[in-house]
């Protein structure tokens, strides 16, 4: 397995609210890529986070979800710095796929 290192990105337009997509990526070649995502989505002062695993097997560019864990919803940015850590490890807990 490769990993293919971590990206971060923010998105910002009218049509959508701020957001942060921070991602891990691997690959295995019986699997093709697949990818640890969480997204942080503001809303007014309170933050929504979804996080899943993601696999692509061809080039088609696709995710499948394998995983998706529950979405969570804080509503400060001092609650989510104190609950981020352990949302990260339960995330990349997740077993890479097979």
């Amino acid at each position: 397995m490769t990993k293919r290192g971590a990206a971060f990105e923010w998105a910002r337009c009218r049509k959508y609210p701020p957001t942060a997509v921070r991602y891990v990526e691997g690959e295995r070649d019986e699997v093709g890529t697949f990818t640890w995502m969480l997204d942080l989505i503001r809303e007014g002062d309170a933050w929504r986070v979804g996080r899943s695993l993601t696999v692509n097997t061809n080039s088609s560019r696709e995710q499948e979800v394998v995983a998706e864990l529950r979405g969570m919803r804080f509503d400060s940015t001092r609650q989510l710095a104190a609950e981020l850590v352990p949302l990260v490890d339960e995330l990349l807990e997740l077993p890479a796929p097979e």
